[in-house]
């Protein structure tokens, strides 16, 4: 099942590219700099602990918690 999921993101990829656009834009807070390899790290470990919250796998507080003080596991 992952196989078919993996190829079907991979032949997506502009369109997700698109989608996260306005994603990375609001990181940058409106800068025009590149993100880091530490930023873009950050940015993917909020994105992935909203997937967690929207899936119901973590709390509001389990959230907050890891955007403030760092994550406890990856």
């Amino acid at each position: 099942m992952f196989s078919k999921i993996k190829q079907k993101l991979f032949a997506s990829d502009k369109n997700w590219m698109e989608q996260l656009r306005p994603i990375i834009k609001d990181y940058k807070d409106g800068g025009n700099q590149s993100l880091t390899s530490q930023e873009v790290e950050r940015l993917a470990l909020i994105i992935r602990l909203k997937i967690d919250l929207e899936e119901g796998n973590i709390s509001k507080k389990d959230l907050e918690i890891v955007i403030n003080h760092g994550s406890t596991y990856h």
